[in-house]
């Protein structure tokens, strides 16, 4: 059992945490899923030095692993070997190398330089096109403005597009604040509403209405657009809350972009509480990070847990209970799932 204290809107972080880095599969984009979000977590989440040992672990290994996805060309590939980059995939993964090394990590030697290279001459090349062309170049613009070497003549050309959209829109104007120019960037934001309408995307960037409200919570906190962050926030963490499916990179943007909406290292709020569990002693627990787990042992009985706010901020206590059945009581389930197997002799 675990108990999750924040006083931020509940994110089911434990859970979702664990539905990226237990994922089954090995593309570009789940190595860089499960990762991406671990870069942040100490902002969000009070970390042991073992889990932050593992944290460190785990982002090292996908910089390493993004070795076997760089195609020739200096791009991404979605699964290692490809010979042919994809956009969406190269903007991803650099855009996570991009920040490891800021944060203080080293990518293999040499795969930044490719990557920067392979960006320029899309970005400098790039044609409006079908699907959501806007999305991925403002997004591939934005990935060279964070790593200091924007495209300005592309950003230009891309911003002069009459009808932008929303999510392109945003990514644009945050990649024109990183790259030094404030009033574009502003103008952009002025430029349209932060709403996204529903819709979910099964190729290209294999995006969603929740992966872009992610990207523009992003954009907003970057430009200090304090009036956009509340509603945003509030919505993305409601979405992490609740009992349904979200695609890996759902998760991560969603975790990503609250991690930099929820913290202000200006703040003087702290998370304090004290909690008794299974009739044992009260527990007092007080800290700076906006969410807290403790892990709670489980014995035999119903037992009962108490939660006492000690502090002035608003808390949301969550307990999450995880396990496996015993063996002769699993139950049969199946989600919108059905397998119909048939053993054939020669």
């Amino acid at each position: 059992a675990m108990l999750e204290v924040s006083r931020v809107p509940p994110l089911d972080l434990g859970r979702r945490l664990e539905s990226l880095t237990s994922y089954p599969h090995g593309c570009v984009e789940q190595t860089v899923s499960a990762a991406f979000p671990q870069l942040f977590l100490g902002k969000l989440l009070e970390l042991t030095p073992e889990r932050q040992a593992r944290v460190q672990t785990n982002v090292k290994a996908a910089l390493e692993r993004l070795r076997r996805f760089q195609a020739t060309d200096g791009g991404f590939g979605y699964w290692p070997g490809d010979d042919d980059s994809a956009d969406w995939a190269t903007n991803y993964a650099g855009h996570f190398a991009v920040e490891a090394q800021k944060a203080g990590y080293l990518p293999p030697p040499g795969l930044l330089d490719q990557w920067t290279a392979f960006q320029r001459r899309r970005a400098r090349s790039w044609m409006a096109g079908e699907g959501q062309a806007e999305l991925v170049q403002a997004y591939r613009l934005f990935t060279l403005a964070l790593a200091g070497a924007p495209e300005l003549a592309a950003m230009n050309q891309l911003r002069e597009r009459a009808s932008l959209p929303v999510t392109a829109k945003w990514r644009l104007a945050a990649a024109y604040q990183l790259a030094g120019q404030p009033e574009a960037a502003r103008a952009l934001a002025t430029r349209g509403p932060v709403t996204i309408q529903p819709y979910r995307e099964l190729s290209v960037t294999y995006g969603s209405d929740l992966r872009d409200r992610a990207m523009v919570l992003e954009a907003v906190v970057l430009l200090g657009l304090a009036e956009h962050v509340g509603p945003l926030a509030r919505g993305l963490s409601e979405s992490l809350s609740k009992n349904q499916w979200l695609s890996t990179q759902e998760t991560a943007y969603a975790l990503r972009a609250l991690s930099k909406a929820t913290t202000d290292p200006r703040s003087e709020a702290k998370t304090a509480f004290s909690f008794e569990w299974a009739g044992g002693a009260s527990t007092a627990v007080t800290s700076v990070s906006p969410i807290v787990e403790r892990r709670l042992e489980i014995g035999k009985g119903a037992p009962r847990l108490v939660v006492r706010n000690t502090g002035t901020s608003t808390l949301y206590p969550r307990l999450v209970l995880s396990g496996l059945p015993a063996v002769g009581r699993e139950t049969a389930a199946a989600n919108g799932l059905a397998i119909d197997v048939q053993y054939l002799t020669p």
